[in-house]
C-alpha cells in the first residue's frame, strides 16, 4: 500500500521539476525586455513623448522614424505594433513599422524603422511628418 503512494510522490515530484525546468527556459528564450513609445512627429523633429525601452527616435526622411532601442530591447527578433496617436498627428495617417533586416531601409543597423504616410489618397500614399504614433514591442 505505501509502494503505490510513494510511486505517486515520486511522479509528482519529476513533474514539478519537470514543469520548473521548463518554465524556466521558457521565460529565458524570451527575456528580452517588451518595449513600447509614443512619438510626436514634430514636423521632421520627432521627440519621444514617452517611451520604455527605447532611449532615441530621429527621422532621417520625411514620414520616416528610426528608433533606438535600450540596451536589453530586442528588436530584431520581434513583430512590432504601431497604431496612429490621434492626439500627436494633424494629418490622418497609415502607420507602417518594418522589421529590422528589411530590404531598402532608410535606418542604420539596428535600429527599427516606422514609416508614417498621409491616408488622405489611397491610391498614391505620400510619406509624411504630420501622423504621431504608437509603437509596441512585444
Amino acid at each position: 500500500m505505501h509502494k503505490p503512494t510513494l510511486l505517486v510522490c515520486l511522479l509528482l515530484t519529476a513533474l514539478a521539476v519537470a514543469g520548473a525546468a521548463w518554465s524556466s527556459s521558457a521565460t529565458s528564450q524570451s527575456s528580452g525586455f517588451h518595449g513600447w513609445a509614443q512619438i510626436d512627429p514634430g514636423g521632421g523633429s520627432p521627440t519621444l513623448v514617452r517611451a520604455n525601452g527605447f532611449t532615441r527616435v530621429s527621422s532621417p526622411l520625411t514620414g520616416v522614424y528610426c528608433l533606438t532601442g535600450a540596451p536589453g530591447v530586442d528588436l530584431t527578433d520581434t513583430a512590432p505594433v504601431a497604431s496612429q496617436e490621434a492626439n500627436l498627428s494633424s494629418t490622418l495617417g497609415l502607420v507602417v513599422p518594418r522589421r529590422i533586416g528589411a530590404p531598402n531601409s532608410s535606418c542604420p543597423s539596428g535600429q527599427l524603422q516606422v514609416d508614417t504616410f498621409d491616408a488622405g489618397s489611397a491610391s498614391s500614399p505620400t510619406l509624411v511628418n504630420t501622423v504621431g504614433f504608437d509603437i509596441y514591442i512585444p
